[in-house]
Formats: structure tokens, C-alpha cells, sequence
């Protein structure tokens, strides 16, 4: 009976603003959409706010911040933002670039004397690898995720598991996902500041976005105003994770102060006020990948710096998502109408998530003229037999075996992309399963059916092997 009053509270808890100049039956659709998934995932409080260019259109607070003291969810609650930090640490690479202190394509090597080991020593590792997660290494190891400490510098922390900062892979080729280059490219930033990382963006990036609560530490400003973090069922609490590198993940802020931060995105570098904190070539950089295989072959789609693409029906996003143990976010804006969002939940649950975040997508795009996709490019029968074949995984996130390839008779363990030619038409097959169309749009790019713009490439690289990059990963033919 307690557990069921604890629920009623959470999902009464509901507040809405709009503004009256844009108040929209979508919104009110919106937020009981949101309603019924938090009811349905047992989710304590979701926070979401919808922003354009020029001002917040919707802020929705759902169900309760702290079960136990039954505090609910409004505009000063703060939430754990995980890998959205991320974005902010890129920028104030950006920052610095900006200022004549570095460039992020320089190499790591030139500020401090590396905390890795790069056993492809032709390739050095550069900032921008760091941040756009092309510098070679796997992610994190168990010890590491496991942290407890809440003090440490970074220096303090490169000490600890340094065989998990070890290349698996040629810098500068794939882009597969690793926390530590994060703290590394802070690492980086200290030097080159003269500051400690987390001072250095609260003068540089949060002051001047007037961002008063945004702190990588729990403060005690924040601390009675946080929402406690729970984990998939939405009633384990899950204690405050001290993060090894806090450049990867460890921002706290209210969802107000990410809306006052999108629209500044949106606006390419200006604030509210009309002050310019970032160039406009810095938010364009920050969106755009430039050091994969494929970005250097032209492909614009993929991991920026810390930022990247998706494509929600047929409609471009940038942004970026976070996990916070306890915590689950994710930002995201397209210049196609200008929109914006983000979205929070103080429980770890990735399937409520995702359908809130189906559901705020799709309502932004509703009124969007789709861009046209550009016209399918017709294939030679050489550039087919070049690219038709078996591709394994030429990268894992966390788990890495590199004799893990293909055996005599053509197969390999696990993670086997199948390209094919069928009816006049070319597939991807993922382990097996439903295959997917494959649309050229020049010999070396392709897009889906129903995307807007190119977003897979193949291509060769300098060695002459096959190599498929996009959403699905990253894969060499055999």
C-alpha cells in the first residue's frame, strides 16, 4: 500500500508552462505522452524542457525528485547530466583554441607528457582524437568505473588502471566510444590554461551563460535540491557516483539552465542577451566529425566533438546523451526548425528513455519540410565488387580480442556485418538479422531509406583494406 501512495504522489506531480504566444494542443499531447511512460516504467521524476531561438515554449515537471521525503520535481530541481558534460568540455577546448592557447588538432605530446601508451607511435594522438573518441582506446575498466574517491586531480587519477589507456587501434581512423579521453583532453587543457579544468569552464562556458546551479561537484548549494538517483526499477536508490574524470560525465545542473545552453547552440555561440561567448566556426566545428576514416573522406555525419548526429525520421538532430548512475538524459536541437529539448530522469532506465524520447522528437518535427534526400547514385559493377562481402568488427568499446577475426572458412566469433546485392538493390545484414537497404550517394557514401542526408561511408584505407563506418559501428571487410 506504501509503494502504491508513493506512486500516486510521484505521477500527480505534474507542472506545465508554456508560452502563451506559442501554447500548443502538441505540447499538452507531449507531456500526458510522458505521463503515461513515467506511469508505466514506475520512473520517480522526469524534468523536460522545449526551447526555440528566442525562449522556452514548454518545461513539463513529472512525479517527485526524493521518494522517501515524497519532494517533488520543479523548476530549481537539479539533475545529474552524465555524458552531456562531455559537450562542455569540448567547448572549452574550443574556448582555448579561441584564445590563442592551443589547437585541437596539435598533439597531446606538445602540453604533457602523455598518461597512455601509444603503440602506433606514426600515429600521434592529437586533442581533437580525444574528444571526438578516435584516439585508439577501448573504455574504461571495471576498476575505474568503480571509483569512489571524490577529490582526486587528474593527475592523481592517470595513476590509477593505466593499462586501460593503452591504443587497441590506429589514432585518427575509428571513432568508438572511451570515457578517459575526456580527461585526458582536460588533462591537456590545464596545461594550457594554467588553470584547473573544472575553474577553467566555470569562467569560461558556465559564468557567461549565466549558469548559476551548473557544478561538477555536489555542492552544498545544490545538495537539498538534487534528485536522488534510482536505479531500473525506480526504487533502489543508487548512491552519488564520484567519477574518475569528472570531464567525462559528473555535471549537475536544472533543466532551465541546459535550455538557456541549447538555445545559445542554436544561435551558433550567442547568448539570450545577444552576446557572442563562441565563434560560429567553433559551434560548426563542435558539430561536425573531422577525424574518423570517414570524415576525411567527406562524410560530415558522426561523432563531432561532443556532439553528434541522429536522424529521427527523416529530420537531422545534434546533441548528445548522458548516465549518470541513477540518472539518464539526453539534449538535442535541429536547425531545421530551430527546436530544442532536453529531457532527464532520475532512474536508470533506458527503455523509458528512449520512448520519452521518441515521443518530444517526433513532436518537434511534426510541421518540419523534410529536406529531400539526394539522388541514389548509380554503382559501376566494380564499385560493387569492392564493397560486397563479409566485414568484422575492426573495433569493441569495451571487450577487444584481436584474435578474435576471421577463421579459414571465412566467419568470425561475434559482430559480422554482410553486404549484398540483391534485385538491383544493396543491404547491410547485422549477425543474421533483418536486412537493411543501402543507398549510395556517391561511390564512397550511402545513406538509408529514409535519411536525409549521406551517414555510412566505405571506403579504403591507407593499408588497402575495405572499412564501413556509420551508425552500426566500425567494420573491415575480409
Amino acid at each position: 500500500m506504501h509503494h502504491f501512495l508513493n506512486q500516486i504522489i510521484g505521477w500527480s506531480a505534474l507542472v506545465m508552462t508554456l508560452s502563451p504566444q506559442l501554447y500548443s494542443q502538441d505540447f499538452d499531447d507531449l507531456n500526458d505522452q510522458l505521463s503515461a511512460i513515467q506511469h508505466k516504467y514506475n520512473i520517480a521524476g522526469v524534468s523536460l524542457i522545449i526551447v526555440d531561438e528566442k525562449e522556452t515554449l514548454n518545461e513539463a515537471f513529472l512525479g517527485v525528485a526524493n521518494r522517501e521525503t515524497k519532494q517533488e520535481v520543479n523548476a530549481d530541481t537539479v539533475f545529474r547530466v552524465g555524458s552531456i558534460t562531455k559537450t562542455f568540455t569540448s567547448l572549452a577546448a574550443l574556448k582555448l583554441q579561441e584564445l590563442g592557447k592551443l589547437n585541437i588538432d596539435d598533439k597531446v605530446s606538445d602540453y604533457v607528457t602523455p598518461p597512455y601508451d601509444n603503440t602506433y607511435p606514426e600515429s600521434p594522438i592529437r586533442i581533437a582524437h580525444l574528444l571526438e573518441h578516435t584516439a585508439g582506446f577501448q573504455d574504461m575498466d571495471a576498476t575505474e568505473w568503480n571509483f569512489k574517491q571524490p577529490d582526486w586531480t587528474l593527475e592523481q587519477s592517470f595513476n590509477y588502471s593505466p593499462s586501460s589507456r593503452t591504443t587497441r587501434w590506429e589514432p585518427g581512423i575509428y571513432s568508438s566510444y572511451t570515457n578517459s579521453g575526456a580527461g585526458i583532453a582536460a588533462y591537456v587543457m590545464e596545461k594550457a590554461s594554467g588553470q584547473i579544468f573544472e575553474e577553467f569552464v566555470q569562467t569560461e562556458v558556465l559564468n557567461p551563460l549565466e549558469l548559476r546551479d551548473a557544478t561538477f561537484y555536489l555542492d552544498e548549494s545544490i545538495k537539498d535540491r538534487l534528485a536522488v538517483g534510482y536505479n531500473k526499477d525506480g526504487e533502489s536508490v543508487i548512491p552519488y557516483w564520484n567519477m574518475l574524470y569528472r570531464p567525462f560525465g559528473a555535471m549537475n545542473m536544472r533543466a532551465s539552465e541546459m535550455g538557456i545552453f541549447i538555445r545559445m547552440l542554436i544561435n551558433q555561440g550567442l547568448t539570450d542577451s545577444g552576446k557572442r561567448i563562441f565563434n560560429k566556426e567553433s559551434i560548426q566545428r563542435l558539430e561536425t566529425p573531422n577525424t574518423t576514416l570517414a570524415a576525411q573522406e567527406g562524410l560530415n555525419y558522426g561523432y563531432g566533438l561532443g556532439n553528434y548526429h541522429w536522424i529521427r525520421d527523416g529530420v537531422v538532430f545534434h546533441g548528445h546523451g548522458g548516465d549518470a548512475d541513477g540518472y539518464l538524459a539526453h539534449y538535442g536541437y535541429s536547425r531545421e526548425n530551430n527546436l530544442g529539448y532536453f529531457l532527464v530522469i532520475n532512474a536508470f532506465n533506458e527503455h523509458a528513455l528512449r520512448n520519452m524520447r521518441r515521443a518530444v522528437e517526433q513532436s518537434l518535427i511534426q510541421s518540419v519540410n523534410k529536406t529531400q534526400p539526394p539522388v541514389e547514385y548509380k554503382l559501376n559493377q566494380s564499385e560493387l565488387n569492392q564493397i560486397i562481402g563479409n566485414y568484422y568488427a575492426a573495433t569493441e568499446r569495451f571487450v577487444w580480442n584481436p584474435d578474435a577475426l576471421p577463421n579459414s572458412n571465412g566467419t568470425s566469433i561475434t559482430n559480422i556485418v554482410h553486404v549484398f546485392y540483391e534485385e538491383g538493390k544493396l543491404y547491410t545484414q547485422f549477425n543474421e538479422k533483418n536486412p537493411k537497404r543501402l543507398i549510395a550517394v556517391s561511390g564512397k557514401q550511402f545513406r538509408r531509406d529514409n535519411d536525409p542526408i549521406a551517414t555510412t561511408s566505405i571506403t579504403v584505407n591507407d593499408q588497402g583494406e575495405i572499412i564501413l563506418q556509420g551508425d552500426i559501428g566500425n567494420y573491415k571487410k575480409y
